[in-house]
C-alpha cells in the first residue's frame, strides 16, 4: 500500500509498481482505472494521482477523480509522446468518518422529507 511522504521532498513510498502498455486512449476512463486497481486487491478507499514519467513530483503531480481528468492525462501524454505514472494513495477510513457520513445521510433524508411536506 503506497502513500506520499514529504520529508525532505514530496515522494511516493512503500508502493508496488505495475506497468501497463497498450491501453486504448479512446476508451480509457476513470472507472476502468478503478477496475484495474481492484484487480490488484486495492479494495480500500483510494485517490489516484498522475504525472508524466519525467515530471517532477512537487510540481507536476495531479489528482484525477473523473473522466475529464483522465482525458487531460491522455491528451497530455499523447501530445508529448511520453509515459505517464499513476500513483495510488490509500485513504484510511476511520469510525468517525463513517459516523459523520451516516449523520450526513440522515440529515439529507430528513431534509428531503421536509421538502415533500411543504
Amino acid at each position: 500500500m503506497g502513500n506520499f511522504g514529504t520529508s525532505p521532498l514530496l515522494h511516493y513510498e512503500i508502493g508496488e509498481k505495475h506497468v501497463f502498455h497498450g491501453l486504448d486512449s479512446y476508451t480509457w476512463s476513470y472507472f476502468e482505472a478503478i477496475e484495474i486497481m481492484k484487480e490488484f486487491k486495492y479494495d480500500s478507499e483510494v485517490r489516484l494521482w498522475w504525472k508524466l514519467k519525467t515530471g517532477r513530483m512537487d510540481t507536476h503531480l495531479r489528482q484525477f477523480i473523473d473522466d475529464k481528468d483522465v482525458m487531460e492525462l491522455v491528451n497530455y501524454a499523447e501530445n508529448r509522446n511520453e509515459d505517464v505514472v499513476i500513483y495510488v494513495q490509500h485513504i484510511m477510513v476511520t469510525k468517525s468518518d463513517i459516523i459523520e457520513f451516516i449523520g450526513l445521510a440522515l440529515r439529507l433524508m430528513l431534509w428531503e422529507e421536509l421538502k415533500l411536506m411543504v
